[in-house]
């Protein structure tokens, strides 16, 4: 059997431990400022140019028909889910009784 010789580990004092401690804040408020003005700096090129090109506002008729038609969708993938789960609920009590039957096969094969 074959030892490892010893390691000699540098013994870390609270100082050690609070400047790393004070980077990783450091880092952070760091990181938090950049993705903040990268986050402004997308933001407001996208509300300029938005105010810039006055779009009219859609008729509350096509709008209903919208709501209309997504909620038909939300209806049918609601059917489709609930088909696909009664299937998956099936489909697993069918891989039960499969294992049941390997597991009783294997114990009359076993016992002649």
């Amino acid at each position: 059997m074959e030892h490892l010789p010893p390691r000699r580990h540098r013994s870390s004092g609270p100082r050690r431990v609070r400047t790393n401690a004070t980077s990783i804040r450091a880092w952070r408020r760091v990181a938090t400022l950049v993705g903040t003005a990268t986050a402004v700096s997308l933001v407001l090129p996208l509300g300029v140019s938005a105010a810039a090109t006055s779009r009219p506002m859609p008729s509350l008729q096509s709008l209903l028909a919208r709501a209309r038609i997504l909620s038909d969708q939300i209806n049918t993938l609601d059917e489709e889910y609930n088909g696909l789960r009664i299937q998956l609920t099936q489909a697993r009590t069918e891989a039960k009784v499969a294992q049941r039957t390997y597991a009783e096969d294997l114990v009359r094969l076993g016992a002649g």
